[in-house]
């Protein structure tokens, strides 16, 4: 079922893609340079120092959370090297970057439903969906961006420095695509109706489960 967190469907499902993940890399470049899907793109960053700060700082969150499920001390040893901390210092930063993660989705599921629907019921139908989907892609990456300044504002001048050292580096580590709806949704034969009704039906689940 399609949710607020995924509505972009196909081979990039969150538009984000760490190069490191070769395969995941390759396929969103075989897509860039796929005629039919590239006539699609409305945004796009390939490992590009103009990447937004905010974009380069979820990729962040997410590649620590990923390794940190996988294996606490990898994770440990990633911030380590990447913000030149020590011991318990590193562990201590690396929990706030999975706080903000955690704080971050939150936002972006509450904005993103708030965005899509009205007491359970889709806010657009039709051509009106395209834009909408395209205006909730461009709020979670403020959502990203305004996360990032709220952790720059917990840290101290030397830590926020390795921080955006941090990010710089990131920025070229990463592939990040944002679509024209309509057209993608034309070349995949979808149709966003289903998605946005989809996720009223995935948030009013959810609300439900919560009262």
């Amino acid at each position: 079922m399609v949710t607020a967190k995924n509505w972009i469907f196909g081979a990039v499902i969150f538009a984000t893609i760490m190069a490191s993940a070769s395969i995941a890399a390759d396929t969103v470049q075989g897509l860039l340079n796929d005629p039919a899907y590239a006539k699609n793109i409305r945004t796009k960053y390939v490992r590009s120092n103009l990447l937004p700060d905010g974009v380069a700082f979820r990729s962040i969150l997410v590649l620590v959370k990923a390794f940190n499920d996988e294996d606490p001390y990898d994770a440990d040893f990633m911030v380590q090297s990447n913000m030149g901390l020590e011991g318990n210092e590193s562990i201590v930063f690396k929990d706030l970057l999975l706080a903000s993660l955690e704080s971050l989705k939150s936002a972006e599921s509450t904005v993103t439903q708030e965005m899509a629907c009205e007491f359970g019921v889709p806010r657009a139908s039709g051509e009106g969906v395209y834009p909408l989907f395209e205006a909730m892609d461009d709020a979670v990456d403020d959502l990203a961006a305004a996360s990032l300044e709220t952790l720059l504002g917990k840290l101290d001048a030397d830590t926020a420095a390795r921080l955006q050292q941090w990010l710089t580096i990131q920025k070229v580590n990463v592939v990040h695509v944002r679509f024209n709806h309509k057209e993608h949704y034309a070349t995949a034969g979808m149709s966003a109706d289903v998605s946005i009704a989809n996720i009223c039906i995935s948030a009013e689940s959810t609300n439900g489960r919560m009262q």
